[in-house]
């Protein structure tokens, strides 16, 4: 309900994010954090779609949420809530420091204790790297391919390239 106030501007999303975040502190029942966590990530793009009228508000607010996470993802009691938190991560990341430590991820230079990086979360970290214009993208995916050439690994190649942030990428795929 708190959510839905913010969305219909009843609310700050940021005073929303804030209770979500007090909330899920606390919080033991796995459906409503699963809520929270969509919530959070839909703040998120809320904010990301509103700019530049949120450009203020918004590297905070991906600080606290993608810090929560991580801090989920990393000492959660269950493979559960650690996947739960990870995923909101990964749905969310998009400041430096966060993709930061997605590329640290990426790379085996960090680990977040009982997250697998299987084919699919290193592909998923890939295709953030390449929404967000590493410099090096194109080696990293080259790589990758190498490592994972299944069907799951070609389409995630395919989608990784498509997110480029550059016109001529965008042209070409509508095109493709």
């Amino acid at each position: 309900a708190l959510f839905d106030r913010a969305m219909a501007g009843n609310m700050p999303i940021a005073a929303t994010v804030d209770k979500a975040l007090r909330l899920a502190e606390s919080e033991q029942n796995m459906r409503v954090l699963e809520q929270i966590s969509v919530s959070l990530i839909e703040a998120v793009d809320m904010v990301q779609r509103l700019r530049p009228e949120t450009n203020e508000v918004l590297p905070g607010l991906l600080k606290r949420i993608e810090g929560f996470s991580l801090m989920g993802a990393e000492f959660a009691e269950t493979q559960d809530l650690k996947r739960l938190w990870f995923n909101t991560f990964l749905s969310v990341v998009s400041s430096e420091a966060g993709l930061g430590t997605a590329r640290a991820l990426l790379d085996g230079e960090a680990e977040i204790d009982g997250i697998e990086l299987s084919p699919e979360n290193r592909w998923r970290l890939l295709i953030i790297m390449s929404r967000h214009n590493a410099d090096d993208i194109e080696e990293l995916l080259k790589a990758e391919i190498e490592r994972d050439s299944s069907d799951f690994g070609q389409r995630s190649l395919l989608s990784a390239r498509a997110a480029a942030p550059n016109l001529a990428n965008k042209e070409f795929w509508v095109h493709e």
